[in-house]
């Protein structure tokens, strides 16, 4: 909250340094209790059934804020047809993941990082997973590589004074995984990226997906500059039947809608050079390419704190949105929600007497919001976050559900 508050430069900086070294004090005693396990052979797994998928996005979601500030690409790339739940250690495994993509978004100062996760089923119950953990950062030669699992080991003294750590997290790491018979691996060669991967072989059960069957989407047009991302998008749609057409930009997008070519629905992101995704939108609208009540339009970002990002939607009347990086789960339930025209969301409007669809609500710059929430801290919390992406919002608080019900009443 400090942060994002009116700052000169120098209170900001040490607001950044106050920040940066809690996270720092708090992961290096992390590393140490843990360590001291290891030493005394004390840290065991306890399996239980694990949504894996879950598992996942909240691994990404846990550095997204800081890959976001550095500009990167976060890609989450998952096997759209693995098996939903795993028998397995949910901490331990999430632990690792964190490690993995942690380290990655400290080592990358441009580029993308992508959690690649796929499957080989070993009989009809039990399946190989494998995590892939990609990166676009400094790289590591064959020579530094053999110093990497050695306990309060960095690369070198340069890499403990710019990037900090006590050199534990991958030994840690891979301890765990030995744990789960297996095994840390790594692919890497300086100033081009790094790769570190494991597999674990674990019982499984059920599919990712909700049973609805998309029907109506027949032709997706995709507009991201990221090819990487476009791949994973591809992959999913690809699987459900959909056909996919790529545009690297912007400019491209619109001379294709120029030239008759038609889809289904419209994908863009919302951060592009040259025009993003908004100003792609206005450009639609007025150039009349296309009639948007018949060809919606879903706009991909990756935070939901830009007030432009707000301010622009509410002009142009975007209601389809989703967060990146881009989850398999969203993007289906998004595309139902265009198919069913958001039959089962909405509200009831005691005065008209009817049931108002999502999609015939606009946007509400002046919304009324209770918050029924116990945690003081967690009600300051919420509000600077509501009243930063509606800041004309009328708050009402309650501190259990009898107060808010008492608030409806009023």
């Amino acid at each position: 909250m400090l942060q994002n508050s009116a700052l000169d430069e120098a209170q900001r900086q040490y607001t950044h340094n106050i920040i940066n070294s809690s996270y720092n004090l708090l992961g290096i005693i992390s590393d140490i209790l843990d360590f001291s396990k290891i030493e005394a052979g004390k840290l065991e797994l306890s399996p239980t059934r694990t949504d894996i998928i879950e598992l996942v996005e909240h691994a990404t979601d846990i550095i997204k804020v800081k890959t976001s500030r550095k500009n990167l690409e976060l890609l989450l790339n998952i096997s759209p047809d693995i098996p939903r739940f795993a028998i397995i250690d949910p901490l331990r495994l999430n632990q690792i993941l964190i490690n993995l993509l942690s380290n990655a978004e400290k080592f990358t100062e441009e580029g993308e990082i992508e959690l690649k996760v796929r499957h080989e089923m070993t009989d009809a119950d039990h399946a190989n997973i494998t995590f892939h953990v990609r990166d676009t950062g400094i790289g590591i030669s064959d020579k530094m590589q053999k110093k990497l699992f050695r306990a309060f080991s960095q690369l070198d003294s340069s890499t403990t004074r710019k990037y900090g750590g006590t050199g534990l997290g991958l030994v840690i790491s891979n301890h765990l995984a030995s744990l789960m018979n297996s095994q840390i691996n790594i692919s890497s060669e300086s100033d081009v990226g790094s790769v570190f991967s494991f597999s674990i072989n674990c019982r499984v059960e059920g599919k990712q997906y909700c049973d609805h069957v998309l029907t109506n989407t027949k032709k997706v047009m995709l507009v991201d500059d990221n090819q990487s991302c476009r791949n994973i998008m591809k992959r999913c749609l690809n699987y459900w039947k959909i056909d996919v057409l790529e545009c690297e930009n912007a400019h491209a997008a619109l001379e294709l809608l120029g030239d008759g070519c038609d889809s289904d629905v419209i994908i863009v992101d919302y951060n592009m050079p040259e025009m993003d995704g908004l100003e792609f939108i206005r450009k639609l609208k007025q150039d009349a390419l296309i009639d948007i009540k018949e060809v919606p339009i879903v706009l991909m970002h990756s935070s939901g704190e830009d007030p432009l990002l707000q301010s622009g939607c509410r002009e142009l009347g975007i209601r389809y949105r989703f967060l990146k990086p881009v989850k398999a789960y969203d993007l289906h339930e998004t595309l139902v929600s265009i198919e069913t025209k958001d039959e089962n969301l909405g509200y009831w409007d005691k005065q008209k007497k009817v049931k108002i669809r999502m999609s015939e609500i606009d946007f509400i710059e002046s919304p009324s919001i209770l918050i029924a929430e116990d945690n003081r801290l967690n009600m300051i919390l919420l509000k600077e976050m509501i009243l930063k992406l509606a800041p004309k919002a009328q708050i009402w608080q309650a501190t259990d559900g009898l107060e808010a019900i008492d608030e409806v009443r009023k």
